[in-house]
């Protein structure tokens, strides 16, 4: 399931064990279903953060090349001109 699914699925959760009044065993199952999507999203947001890093550290390397490639051009035309 997707993050925002499963915050909604979690909000509607977390609505039914405030207002419903239920048995121990529903609020337990239903508190079993919140835990399960809590989860759920953390690995979510793990992954996606693994993602940021390696894409940061595979970006910033190319970028800081062509960066450092852009200032020796400019440097050069300086100097052929003079």
């Amino acid at each position: 399931m997707a993050f925002g699914e499963n915050l909604q699925r979690l909000d509607e959760v977390l609505r039914r064990l405030e207002s419903d009044p239920m048995s121990l065993d529903e609020a337990l199952d239903a508190f079993e279903q919140g835990v399960s999507l809590v989860r759920e999203n953390r690995r979510i947001l793990e992954e996606a953060e693994q993602r940021v890093v390696i894409l940061s550290r595979e970006g910033t390397a190319p970028f800081e090349a062509r960066l450092g490639d852009a200032e020796e051009k400019a440097e050069e035309k300086v100097k052929s001109k003079n």
